[in-house]
């Protein structure tokens, strides 16, 4: 047997030992459902790739007006000087931006991806999803906020 269709059958045994492990935690009292992704998640669209880009653009949209504004009136607030606005203020959108725009697709990616290796969603699925998503993402964020 080859090298690589040996990698290809250990996958499938670990995603369907993952499976009967996750079936035995809905055995023990975890409500699961069977919807699948776009049912449930995104809804526009039957398409993770096309919902996981349409989630990008509009997280990116969104989070630019948010934080633009945000950092804006606050250094307005405190009196800043133009230096400050050209030096921090553009970093410090662009960080929070990238954050959140991040968080956004990585949630929604690993949301479909839940499904296709798990085959089901169950009650905490969306904390089993996010939490170590924004463990790791929180780095990007500026570490005052």
């Amino acid at each position: 047997m080859s090298s690589e269709k040996r990698w290809q059958d250990e996958i499938i045994s670990l995603l369907k030992t993952l499976r009967q492990l996750l079936r035995s935690l809905a055995r023990l009292g975890f409500t699961t459902s069977s919807l699948t992704c776009y049912e449930l998640g995104h809804t526009w669209t039957p398409y993770c790739r096309q919902a996981s880009k349409d989630v990008f653009f509009s997280a990116l949209k969104y989070s630019l007006k948010i934080y633009s504004s945000l950092y804006v009136v606050t250094a307005l607030l405190k009196r800043k000087k133009i230096n400050y606005y050209v030096e921090v203020v553009w970093k410090d959108v662009l960080r929070s931006t990238a954050f959140l725009t991040a968080n956004a697709i990585c949630f929604m990616s690993a949301f479909c991806s839940w499904r296709k290796v798990a085959g089901f969603y169950f009650y905490p699925n969306v904390i089993v999803c996010a939490i170590p998503l924004s463990s790791c993402l929180i780095h990007i964020e500026k570490s005052s906020r």
